[in-house]
């Protein structure tokens, strides 16, 4: 723990990770005027905002360097043309300088895309608070949905599926979709249902009236 003052200790940089975030988030949502004065509709539009700021570190890193988009810098092995001229391979001094230039763009783009997909994670954690504090939510609530629905939709996952398998990721995308289709009746029925009585409800009323 590192103290900050004599009445005030903070414990979050001890925090590594998602414990850290999570901590941040909910001491801001009890103490900072701020959190308390936005709604979950405003932040809703900043998450969309970051997830586009995302899209972009994303693609242009894809772009830079296929190989550093999946966790590697790689060197250049290869003549290059600069400014319409052919150079050499690897030990001229145009070409090492140009390698040490592009991974070094690299290296910023992969530093922004960490700062933005930040920005997102705080921003959906933010929501989800949020939410939960204007719509009285469970604070397990969400969480449990999102979980409950993925294990519905993956039934090949060995860990809680139901023996079922997919062996190439268009059979996984088959399962999903058609879990994801029997969700959407079972929706409709119960709201059909819920209709339903609303319906009777406000015919007894008129009745009474």
């Amino acid at each position: 723990m590192t103290k900050v003052n004599e009445n005030h200790i903070e414990c979050a940089p001890s925090l590594r990770g998602r414990e850290r975030l999570f901590y941040v988030v909910d001491k801001l949502g009890l103490s900072c005027p701020w959190t308390k004065s936005v709604d979950s509709t405003s932040m809703l539009d900043w998450l969309g905002g970051e997830v586009e700021e995302l899209r972009k570190e994303i693609s242009l890193l894809r772009l830079l360097s296929p190989a550093a988009a999946a966790g590697e810098v790689s060197m250049v092995s290869s003549p290059r043309r600069i400014s319409g001229m052919k150079i050499g391979g690897i030990g001229h001094p145009l070409v090492a300088n140009d390698a040490e230039h592009e991974d070094a763009e690299v290296r910023n783009t992969r530093k922004a895309l960490v700062s933005e997909l930040g920005d997102v994670l705080f921003d959906a954690i933010m929501l989800e608070m949020m939410c939960r504090r204007d719509f009285n939510l469970n604070p397990s609530e969400a969480w449990d949905a999102a979980a409950e629905k993925v294990e519905r939709r993956t039934p090949y996952m060995k860990d809680w599926g139901d023996g079922s398998e997919a062996k190439t990721s268009a059979e996984a995308e088959l399962m999903w979709q058609a879990a994801k289709l029997e969700e959407k009746k079972e929706d409709g029925y119960s709201f059909e249902k819920s209709a339903h009585a609303f319906k009777s409800k406000d015919h007894e009323f008129d009745k009474r009236s």
